[in-house]
């Protein structure tokens, strides 16, 4: 089995990238196999977490919406029905933090306009399997848009 697994993470801006709300990768992150064999995180031992910066000059408050994460890489033999995908996510900046836990399901936070300058993000992936992981590459996609 490859342990280099890719975390991948999309971001996109849905303003000006001017005056606006940018969202710039640092790191794409890697998935690693925890010690019962049953998931693969990049917080684990040997994962590294993704990272990103979102930077808001708007003078209003921008959106941050991250995604769950989809499977877009497995090996044959994979049982991707039974598998759980879940995304977690922390960071802070000038003006407070956000945590959230791992989910499977899309969430937001806020950033606020001019001040908050730059927000540094970590992002960790998880695939959850009972039956283990075939040997070979797997690969997540965890899509983060901000609006504001």
């Amino acid at each position: 089995m490859q342990l280099g697994l890719v975390l991948a993470a999309v971001l996109a801006t849905a303003v000006s990238p001017v005056l606006g709300c940018t969202l710039s990768l640092g790191t794409a992150g890697t998935l690693a196999l925890s010690s019962d064999g049953t998931r693969l995180e990049s917080s684990v031992a040997g994962g590294v977490a993704a990272t990103f910066t979102v930077v808001n000059l708007s003078l209003g408050t921008a959106t941050v919406t991250v995604s769950p994460p989809q499977l877009v890489a497995y090996p044959a033999g994979f049982g991707v029905g039974s598998a759980s995908l879940a995304v977690a996510y922390s960071g802070s900046g000038v003006l407070g933090s956000v945590n959230q836990g791992y989910t499977g399901s899309t969430t937001q936070f806020s950033v606020p306009g001019l001040l908050s300058l730059a927000v540094l993000m970590n992002v960790n992936n998880r695939i959850s399997n009972a039956a283990g992981f075939a040997a070979g590459t797997y690969q997540t996609r965890t899509v983060v848009t901000c609006s504001g």
